[in-house]
């Protein structure tokens, strides 16, 4: 018998099958990642690029997060991770040992959901150091905007929407945060401290994070400067003023003019004000919220000067109270004895540098003219209490020249203010007046009322230091009347034969009526046995004339007459030829 030799059984190679699961941050299990690539090569090659093509293979988890790899001959192979998904760990390098028995090593790979704690620091931006104050607060909100919350248990159970620091300038976020990009905002800031307007963006992802006792986090920074205030001090003082000469342009509501010609305005300068000397002395101790004294109680901050416009402007100072001494006066003005306090408060909005006004006496004596206007009515006309009273314009004349400390002067008989009357008849002229005689004169009246020519002599000298203003009332206090512009109508009422129509009616009506009745009409008069009837006492203005009634045997003539009265004393004479029947 003739044996042949024993052939070797065959190798069987043996693949790996990957099971990749992400594991929930609920904590409700896994789930598949699909998607998730991975490359398997022989770890004796050094890398995937190094192994032989028979040797490597590159695999994608499907829906059930599965990967089948070839068959692979037997050693010790890599499995490792180069795709997934940016918000999930990726997995570390697992090594897997192939024999040679045909075996499938079934290996599972499980990750978590990348999240990790966030830790907010404020820090003072002047100096880098924390700020150790358990004060303010701030926001985070995900990229979509929406606020990050966290539920709490202690001291109460809640949901935290905005987050405060603790005595050491920094907190911890209760819970951690998922992968992505978030911005922290600040919501208020720590007394005394200026609000940061800004956003920090900063990515939670792996690559960011540092581990601090023990505790992977992402840190970042907010920063807040120290709030301080300034005072800005105006000096008032008119030592310097001229005049402005312009065409009046003083018109009513529907574009009147309040009168014709030049007016000249006064005005004053602050240059007094250049010059003057301040102390900002301490009114308390200046205490900054860390609890440094500052500045002593008395202690002089600066000294600061006005400029040329009578204004200064301290440095920065510390928040707290002050005294402002004058110490130097400008040129011409006395000395203010009476110290003025101001307080550098913090503002609550967190703005960086706050700001208080105050200004220091040297005022001007102010002077306010008075004109009180009233009008005659009349009540079957509608004449007087329809507002005619704003028709009436008077203006505010220099008597005599009048110098200015620049050397201009309000010529004699210069208009230095035009006004009309309100809707009380009364009229306000002045405020900043050189001391000086005036008068005050009636410019325009309306339509319906005469224009007075009278002069109302008025005279503005200084009073004392301690007025600072000065009232004088035209005409004693007394009002200024003015009388209506009146006119007259005749005429004679007659047929075509010149036969008077006596016992006519005639109507005087408004222009705008449409039914000549005697209901309608204003005034009736009946024409006398010679025919002859009138109206006097009219005040001005447009009217309508047409017969109301006629004696028996006549027929009423409609058509209207149309008058005009457009001056005092005015007659107007007309004829009305009443018709007779048949």
């Amino acid at each position: 018998m003739i044996f042949g030799k024993r052939r070797k059984k065959k190798k069987e190679a043996e693949s790996i099958v990957l099971f990749r699961q992400i594991i929930r941050t609920d904590g409700s299990g896994g789930m598949p990642e699909k998607g998730a690539q991975f490359q398997i090569y022989r770890k004796d090659a050094g890398s995937y690029e190094m192994a032989q093509p028979s040797d490597r293979d590159t695999v994608v988890c499907d829906e059930e997060g599965c990967a089948r790899s070839r068959s692979l001959s037997e050693g010790i192979y890599v499995v490792h991770q180069v795709k997934g998904r940016e918000d999930v760990q990726w997995t570390k390098d697992i090594e897997v040992e192939l024999g040679h028995t045909g075996k499938t090593h079934m290996i599972p790979v499980y990750s978590a959901m990348q999240e990790y704690f966030v830790k907010a620091v404020r820090k003072d931006a002047e100096t880098g150091c924390v700020i150790p104050l358990s004060d303010g607060a701030f926001r985070i909100t995900d990229a979509e905007d929406t606020p990050y919350t966290a539920a709490v248990t202690y001291p109460e159970p809640e949901r935290l929407a905005s987050f405060t620091p603790n005595e050491k300038g920094y907190f911890i976020t209760p819970g951690r945060l998922q992968y992505g990009v978030y911005r922290i905002s600040e919501e208020k800031a720590p007394y005394g401290y200026a609000k940061n307007t800004g956003e920090e963006s900063f990515d939670v992802a792996e690559k960011n994070t540092v581990i601090q006792n023990g505790i992977t986090l992402v840190e970042v920074e907010m920063k807040n400067k120290p709030q301080k205030g300034r005072l800005h001090l105006k000096k008032q003082g008119p030592l310097s003023g001229g005049i402005h000469r312009e065409k009046n342009k003083t018109a009513d509501r529907i574009g009147v003019s309040a009168g014709t010609g030049y007016v000249y305005r006064p005005y004053f300068k602050e240059a007094s004000g250049a010059g003057a000397a301040y102390d900002i002395i301490a009114a308390e101790d200046i205490v900054t919220p860390d609890g440094t004294l500052r500045m002593r109680k008395g202690d002089t901050a600066e000294t600061i000067v006005t400029s040329e416009d009578g204004s200064a402007l301290s440095s920065e100072l510390y928040l707290g109270r002050y005294e402002v001494r004058e110490k130097k006066a400008p040129f011409g003005l006395v000395l203010c004895e009476k110290p003025e306090i101001f307080e550098l408060t913090y503002d609550e909005s967190g703005c960086e540098i706050t700001q208080t006004e105050l200004e220091f006496g040297g005022e001007r004596q102010k002077c306010f003219i008075h004109v009180k206007k009233i009008l005659n009515e009349d009540s079957i006309f509608g004449v007087g209490s329809n507002g005619e009273i704003k028709d009436f314009s008077f203006g505010l004349f220099a008597a005599s020249d009048i110098a200015m400390p620049d050397g201009s002067v309000i010529p004699e008989d210069g208009l230095v203010e035009a006004a009309f009357c309100g809707a009380d008849g009364e009229i306000c002229f002045g405020g900043d007046l050189p001391f000086g005689k005036y008068y005050v004169k009636e410019l325009r009246a309306n339509s319906r009322y005469r224009r007075s020519n009278v002069i109302y002599p008025v005279e503005f000298t200084y009073q004392d230091q301690e007025s600072g203003s000065v009232h004088l009332y035209i005409n004693d206090g007394a009002p200024l009347v003015s009388e209506m512009i009146r006119g007259s109508l005749h005429g004679i009422a007659a047929d075509h034969h010149n036969c008077p129509a006596a016992g006519a009616q005639i109507g005087l009506f408004r222009v705008e009526t449409e039914e000549f009745t005697g209901e309608n009409s204003i005034l009736i008069s009946e024409a006398d046995q010679n025919g002859a009837f009138s109206f006097s006492e009219i005040p001005c203005g447009d009217y309508i004339i047409r017969e109301t009634g006629v004696p028996q045997g006549y027929i009423i003539n409609e058509a209207v007459h149309y008058i005009s009265l457009t001056f005092d004393r005015q007659r107007i004479d007309l004829k009305i030829i009443s018709r007779r029947e048949g």
